[in-house]
């Protein structure tokens, strides 16, 4: 179930990065005012930056944080690949090379998400002791009743990955199994507002591009 959760959350970001990268080619900004674009891009919660031919760059930064550049960008300035995605300094790095010569980067702190994910594998830890526990004191009919909530995490967590269904689940009790269920549904929680902000972010670019 954790890797199943794991793989969700940074493929929920890596779509969110490809998507900003769409809009913001899409958009023609980058040609018009590439120093406003990349300012504009880095608003909320992403750094960007543009290298353009002739290594005129333009880059904006969240508090704290540089866009990390290693070999596999640096192979995408140089129009050797075409995209690049890599994990590096606790971001998600997104690197494409554009038909104009130009390459744009953009990254996303993974603290937040990696906070999540700390939270879910204590939880779960603390799920194994118990139903270790649980095993040695009643036998297995105790745990197989105890750790039911754990397969409804299970089938829930499957159907996130296979039908992007963000619903919570019921919580039930407050010991550790209602712990991770909570945990469970924060994540659910998290990746909702995630893709809220997206869509957000997809209408306010639409609107400018039509009042342009």
């Amino acid at each position: 179930m954790y890797a199943v959760i794991s793989a969700a959350l940074y493929n929920d970001i890596d779509n969110q990065l490809q998507s900003r990268a769409q809009l913001l080619i899409a958009s023609g900004s980058l040609a018009a005012d590439p120093g406003k674009a990349i300012e504009g891009t880095a608003y909320s919660d992403v750094n960007a930056m543009l290298v353009n031919p002739g290594h005129s760059i333009y880059t904006a930064n969240q508090p704290g944080q540089h866009l990390p550049v290693g070999a596999p960008e640096k192979a995408v300035i140089r129009g050797e690949l075409f995209m690049s995605r890599r994990t590096a300094a606790d971001q998600r790095v997104l690197a494409i090379h554009l038909p104009s010569g130009s390459s744009l980067l953009i990254s996303k702190s993974l603290r937040p998400t990696e906070a999540v994910m700390t939270k879910l594998r204590a939880v779960l830890l603390i799920v194994g002791g118990v139903g270790v526990a649980v095993a040695a004191v009643a036998g297995g009919m105790v745990t197989r009743a105890g750790l039911r909530p754990v397969g409804r995490l299970t089938e829930a967590a499957e159907r996130v990955a296979r039908t992007d269904d963000l619903r919570p689940i019921p919580v039930f009790g407050s010991d550790e199994l209602a712990r991770l269920t909570e945990a469970f549904n924060l994540m659910l929680r998290a990746l909702a507002e995630s893709r809220e902000r997206q869509a957000r972010l997809v209408t306010d670019a639409g609107h400018e591009l039509r009042t342009r």
